[in-house]
């Protein structure tokens, strides 16, 4: 049974050299500043939350979430996620169940194409924007 738990900040020292190999597709080129020293950095002064997937006793991924709120909701954002097999029913069914503890009435995911397609296939997230930029 894969298992999501949330990683306090007192403890993300025990977890984050097991997990930061995680996130390294996030940390995919200079137009991203979201970097393996900024995810930490958010988690360290609690913008960000930590959640990690563990089946059997190991860790098998990672979570980065952050909430946001709205003039009409409070957003669940993933950040980023890496790991096998992770964003799948028994997981998701979890992220869900932690967003709302949380008093979130929506989830939305910073994801690429492969991704994107994964989280509208497992959990029914739309693709509802296109964002491009430049660095200057």
């Amino acid at each position: 049974m894969k298992v999501l738990q949330t990683v306090d900040v007192i403890h993300m020292y025990n977890v984050w050299d097991k997990v930061k190999d995680f996130f390294t597709d996030s940390d995919r080129s200079e137009l991203d500043e979201h970097t393996i020293e900024y995810f930490k950095l958010n988690v360290l002064n609690r913008s960000y939350n930590l959640l990690i997937v563990v089946e059997d006793n190991i860790t098998i991924g990672a979570f980065l979430m952050y909430f946001m709120n709205t003039p009409t909701h409070r957003v669940l954002n993933i950040a980023a996620a890496g790991g096998k097999d992770i964003v799948v029913k028994e997981v998701t069914d979890q992220i869900e169940q932690f967003a709302r503890s949380q008093g979130a009435t929506k989830i939305k995911a910073q994801a690429k194409d492969s991704q994107a397609r994964l989280y509208k296939m497992v959990m029914g997230l739309e693709k509802t924007t296109n964002v491009v930029e430049k660095l200057l």
